[in-house]
């Protein structure tokens, strides 16, 4: 990657806003899918071509489940937690719990409510 926005005086300036980029893609692959490996005993194989990438590495990508609720953070509170992730819990003898959370991007929120 650093081969293709240049180096010294002359390097791209939109270099920073390309790596935020594709960091914020990657993210947003890993909160919403599971990645596995096809196959698990998998060496590393360089080949090249216009560009250095890992020979024969296939991945499985499948949807995570229960993102229903992660995937609009704009419901009412109320319509956020379907019942059926709901437990039933016995109550008696459990002490108050402050659950908090941190973020901007609703995932820590949607994990704080599933909580509650």
């Amino acid at each position: 990657m650093y081969g293709s926005f240049g180096n010294g005086q002359r390097a791209c300036v939109g270099r920073p806003f390309a790596w935020q980029e594709s960091i914020l893609a990657i993210a947003l692959i890993l909160k919403h899918f599971n990645i596995e490996f096809v196959d698990p005993s998998y060496d590393l194989r360089i080949q090249e071509t216009l560009t250095m990438k890992p020979g024969g590495f296939k991945i499985r990508v499948r949807p995570r489940q229960h993102l229903g609720i992660a995937l609009n953070v704009n419901v009412k509170q109320s319509e956020k937690i379907p019942e059926k992730l709901k437990q039933q819990v016995k109550t008696e003898n459990l002490r108050p719990m402050s659950i908090l959370f941190g973020g901007n991007s609703g995932s820590c929120q949607t994990f704080a409510d599933i909580l509650v």
